[in-house]
């Protein structure tokens, strides 16, 4: 899945629903395992990354893991989250997250 960068203004809410359009897509074609862009839940763009940055304490702690989460166990696919800019300890991280079929945070 690519996410189109156009000049459209970019919010997490459009993004989430542009990856969950692909991801059940994707499912639906049969796909098994889906492999999302880099820190597809935000401009790339090195001043964004502080901005969207999320903590990833516990799956719902993220909106974007979360989301994550419930359409690899909605659709039975292994899914590797691309990556999301991640806040810990004060510091940024580029995460990428990885979920089994039962939306199972597995990395």
């Amino acid at each position: 899945m690519q996410r189109y960068g156009g000049a459209d203004p970019f919010t997490v809410v459009t993004s989430h629903q542009f990856c969950l359009l692909c991801l059940q897509d994707a499912s639906k074609n049969g796909a098994k395992l889906v492999v999302l862009p880099e820190m597809w839940n935000c401009p790339y763009s090195n001043d964004s990354f502080p901005t969207y940055a999320e903590e990833i304490t516990e799956p719902t702690s993220s909106p974007s893991v979360q989301m994550m989460s419930e359409v690899a166990k909605a659709h039975n696919i292994t899914l590797v989250g691309g990556s999301i800019p991640e806040r810990s300890n004060g510091k940024l991280y580029n995460t990428c997250c990885v979920f089994d079929g039962a939306g199972k945070l597995l990395a």
